[in-house]
């Protein structure tokens, strides 16, 4: 007789293993989240050339206690470029979010620009803007 395992074993050794797997992250505390303070979501710019571009930091501070990973930041558009920290930031520390926007040719009048922070926190998507005109 040949031996197959079953769907049950199978599904046993898969349960053991996520098991297994949670357990460790409850020592991390809080299943690895943290918490982060925002001063600033939005950024008003004011009124730039299409040719001009701007730069602006974000600050997001870890309030909790829970080293904060931030998992990706996308943006709305290629004309806006982000940099963040690629490393855990430590409890009580900050994180620089960077964002560059050079509008180009393709933009021009009310602009609103979004960037979406993916972070090990409660709410795992922060939104933060750039908001301004941009004339020809």
């Amino acid at each position: 007789m040949i031996y197959r395992p079953t769907i049950f074993y199978t599904s046993a050794l898969l349960l053991a293993t996520l098991l297994i797997f949670s357990c460790s992250n409850e020592q991390k505390g809080k299943n690895g989240k943290t918490v982060v303070k925002i001063a600033e979501r939005t950024y008003a710019f004011g009124t730039i050339k299409q040719t001009d571009s701007i730069k602006h930091n974000f600050t997001i501070r870890n309030s909790g206690d829970v080293p904060l990973s931030i998992g990706s930041v996308v943006v709305s558009c290629g004309c806006t470029t982000p940099k963040w920290p690629k490393k855990p930031i430590e409890p009580g520390k900050t994180a620089i979010i960077s964002v560059t926007f050079k509008p180009g040719t393709t933009n021009s009048g009310h602009v609103n620009k979004s960037i979406i922070v993916k972070a090990n926190t409660p709410e795992i998507f922060h939104v933060f803007y750039l908001d301004g005109n941009v004339i020809i």
